[in-house]
């Protein structure tokens, strides 16, 4: 750990918590999100003067920038026009697990030639990867 060697302690009580100010904030969370989980969202925007939430129903880590129209119209209008959200709660869904796209389709098929037979692991797996 570097930051055992580090020339100065830090704090050893925590910060107060971000309470917002003149500038408006928007919150960005997933429900499935499984390093940050959203009541810890939920509990900033408690105590959020002029703050703004929008939650992705089967969200991941990171909503924004992905090409979802929900929370990219959000930010977008906030930051390019200033236009303020309709509500400080926004629920926006998408799908938990989207479909599968193998990085190599053709991987299973090859592996299975190149054993010769077609009774290998690869071969159960197919099922799984689609028809190859």
């Amino acid at each position: 750990m570097v930051c055992a060697y580090w020339p100065q302690q830090g704090l050893l009580a925590r910060p107060a918590q971000f309470a917002g100010g003149d500038y408006p904030t928007i919150i960005l969370n997933g429900d499935a999100d499984p390093i940050t989980p959203i009541e810890q969202s939920y509990q900033i925007m408690d105590n959020l003067q002029n703050g703004y939430m929008v939650a992705m129903q089967g969200g991941p880590h990171v909503i924004w920038g992905r090409g979802l129209a929900c929370p990219d119209q959000s930010v977008a209008d906030l930051m390019i026009d200033g236009t303020l959200p309709e509500a400080p709660g926004q629920v926006c869904t998408q799908h938990l697990i989207a479909s599968y796209t193998p990085a190599y389709p053709d991987r299973p098929r090859r592996c299975r030639q190149s054993a010769g037979r077609g009774t290998g692991a690869y071969d159960r797996a197919l099922p799984i990867l689609g028809p190859v």
